[in-house]
């Protein structure tokens, strides 16, 4: 560890004069430090490593503070699951993964639980990895989090870079394979079902990413059709990205009228770039470079507080209900325009 100690402090002293590839902010920027193990040409602000089983690796980082007063830095790892907004959180720490996950990366690492970045100066730290026991199969995906206390942290914007990394805090991505090569990214549909998602009424589909790989630049388009083959909902989103090992409940959110029970059809079309081998994003997207899946299943809705379609509806009672009213209030004022008549008379 004193080794480690002292070849971490020699480089952050050279990093002054080592090429920057971008700030994160005008404060401070944070920066890895790529290992031996690193795949050559694969990220240059992350660690993107091929490790044997039950190895150790340790990871160095370099928080450069360009302000004149001391930085405290909450430290901060995970496993990288997708959201239901088609994101991939890569320092999730909840148990939400799918269960074909080998092994939570996020658990794996040994983190501080703060670093202060001296003013004026660089600070280094070092998160030690231990990769799983047994050997597994494609990418295991991860981050370390590095946000800024203070004022720092008041004045901050969210951002993110190209892959959705956020880079205000500070997210730096780990990944790890066994071998260079990994499988083809081929997400399943499982399910669909009316539930609430993020507090809003839903018809949601259970959407899987069981392999060791990304699915990038995921695209579905979906419908839902009703017994007479009538369109009652539909969605289309673009630009989304499954993590490796995850999965996600997309929701095609209902209207403000509910939905009638009864049993309805989702159809849909899913489409994601060839880009199984390094895992990065494709431009240009063709046919030629995606994947297309279509799926469909059946849905029984039962009428609940938010799937009833709430529409009043007028019968043959309303209208004779109303045309006995109407004679009533007719009677009635006849009734008193002949009093009044009679009082004027006498």
């Amino acid at each position: 560890m004193k080794k480690i100690g002292l070849a971490l402090a020699f480089v952050v002293a050279l990093l002054g004069v080592q090429s920057q590839v971008h700030a994160d902010v005008a404060d401070y920027e944070v920066h890895a430090l790529i290992p031996a193990t690193q795949i050559k040409g694969n990220h240059t602000e992350a660690f993107d490593m091929v490790l044997a089983p039950n190895q150790t690796q340790n990871m160095s980082f370099v928080i450069t503070n360009h302000t004149d007063k001391d930085i405290v830095f909450d430290i901060a790892k995970g496993t990288a699951k997708t959201t239901v907004n088609g994101n991939v959180n890569y320092t999730a720490d909840d148990t939400t993964f799918d269960t074909s996950m080998p092994e939570p990366i996020g658990e794996d690492m040994q983190i501080p639980a703060t670093v202060t970045a001296k003013a004026a100066t660089n600070t280094g730290f070092n998160v030690t990895l231990k990769t799983p026991k047994t050997a597994w199969r494609g990418l295991l995906a991860g981050g370390i989090k590095i946000t800024p206390r203070g004022e720092v942290a008041n004045k901050k914007t969210e951002s993110s870079d190209d892959q959705g990394i956020t880079t205000i805090p500070k997210t730096i991505g780990v990944f790890v394979r066994n071998k260079d090569g990994l499988p083809v990214a081929k997400p399943a549909f499982d399910s669909a079902a009316i539930k609430r998602i993020k507090g809003k009424p839903a018809l949601g589909i259970l959407v899987r990413n069981p392999h060791g790989n990304f699915v990038n630049k995921f695209r579905v388009t979906a419908q839902v059709v009703d017994k007479h083959g009538k369109i009652v909902l539909q969605r289309e989103q673009a630009g989304m990205t499954m993590a490796p090992y995850s999965k996600m409940t997309w929701p095609i959110n209902l209207k403000k009228t509910g939905l009638p029970s009864g049993d309805y059809t989702v159809r849909l079309a899913a489409r994601w770039v060839r880009d199984s081998v390094t895992g990065d994003y494709v431009d240009n997207i063709s046919d030629k470079k995606e994947f297309v899946k279509h799926w469909e299943t059946k849905v029984d809705v039962t009428a609940d507080e938010f799937t009833t379609r709430h529409v009043n509806t007028w019968s043959w009672l309303d209208t004779v209900m109303v045309l006995i009213l109407f004679v009533l209030v007719v009677a009635i004022v006849t009734v008193i325009i002949k009093i009044r008549g009679l009082h004027k008379h006498y």
